[in-house]
């Protein structure tokens, strides 16, 4: 159940299950984790399986989007002794407070104010804008979503996956044309897109 089928590296995915070696913080030395994620809208997880040492790290969350590999890693530099890093806010988290009670141009500017001042304290990374705009999807806050996809294909203009779904979004809001300029960007990006392939031949059928 355990045993990698994939690579024969001594890594890889088992049945379930992501095999491989982590290295701890400043060291050379790595650990053999069995660790699996899983998560619905609004509930994330994780199991990580330190099968030499007989340590298991199993964290739940229901609180949105979450660091829970990075709080997984910390905690087992904090099992080893090694320096550990506390996992940074989720400026997700933040930006969507203030678009529910606010708008997205507040939201916006709030995410440009954070990023010159709290740069250390908050998560910038591409997947925190592009969770958000999915979660916006969810919450039929179309044209909220929008706006914050094309944050991140402005903060981020080299990445395929935002253009991608940009795409989607346009694509929801009944507007083909854009659709079909974000999905071509995207598979420019990235001619292995496989989305991306499929979307405009399905957009250039009708």
């Amino acid at each position: 159940m355990f045993k990698p089928h994939i690579s024969s590296d001594g890594g890889g995915y088992a049945y379930g299950w992501s095999v491989g070696k982590e290295l701890l913080a400043d060291s050379k030395d790595s650990l053999l984790v069995i660790r699996h994620t899983g998560g619905i809208k609004g509930f994330n997880t994780i199991i990580a399986r330190l099968v030499e040492d007989k340590h298991l790290i199993i964290l739940f969350n229901n609180t949105g989007p979450t660091k829970l590999n990075e709080m997984s890693r910390g905690i087992m530099n904090i099992l080893y002794d090694k320096p550990y890093d506390l996992p940074k806010k989720s400026i997700a988290e933040a930006l969507v407070k203030t678009i529910i009670e606010k708008d997205e141009e507040s939201a916006i500017k709030q995410y440009h104010d954070f990023k010159e001042k709290y740069s250390d304290d908050y998560d910038f990374a591409e997947t925190e804008l592009n969770n958000l705009g999915y979660q916006l999807l969810g919450m039929k806050k179309i044209k909220e979503a929008i706006e914050i996809f094309k944050l991140n294909v402005d903060v981020f203009p080299e990445s395929s996956n935002v253009y991608d779904s940009l795409g989607e979004a346009y694509l929801i809001n009944g507007d083909k044309e854009l659709a079909i300029k974000n999905y071509e960007k995207s598979l420019e990006l990235n001619p292995d897109n496989k989305n991306a392939i499929e979307m405009l031949k399905k957009l250039q059928e009708k």
